[in-house]
């Protein structure tokens, strides 16, 4: 008899805490491997902060995947992490972006071979 006072105040607890249950689950790292990567990013003058964005093209007939990426980017070249300096000017590059799929979507690394 206990449980079934209880019962509704369950309820609205699951209730009123299902969009953290969703909002997490969007927050799942997902990934492009194998991909032709753009590069289009610069170190903000203002605070030196790395932002831009990156197009990642899976393979010869699919569309790019544009992609933010911000100062919590990590960029590794062929396992290493390196600066954003350390690129130079190269902008096409091959490997693997991994990136929460937010509205923007936003990378949080870059493997680059």
């Amino acid at each position: 008899m206990k449980i079934l006072t209880k019962l509704p105040a369950i309820v609205l607890i699951f209730i009123f805490n299902l969009p953290n249950f969703v909002t997490a689950e969007e927050q799942a790292e997902h990934y492009i491997e194998y991909a032709d990567i753009i590069l289009n990013i610069q170190q903000s003058p203002a605070n030196n902060a790395m932002e831009g964005y990156l197009l990642a093209i899976p393979c010869d007939n699919c569309p790019p995947t544009r992609i933010e990426v911000n100062q919590s980017t990590t960029i590794q070249i062929n396992g290493n992490p390196v600066p954003l300096e350390k690129l130079g000017m190269k902008i096409d590059w091959q490997g693997a972006v991994f990136y929460l799929q937010s509205k923007p979507p936003v990378a949080t690394r870059l493997m680059l071979n």
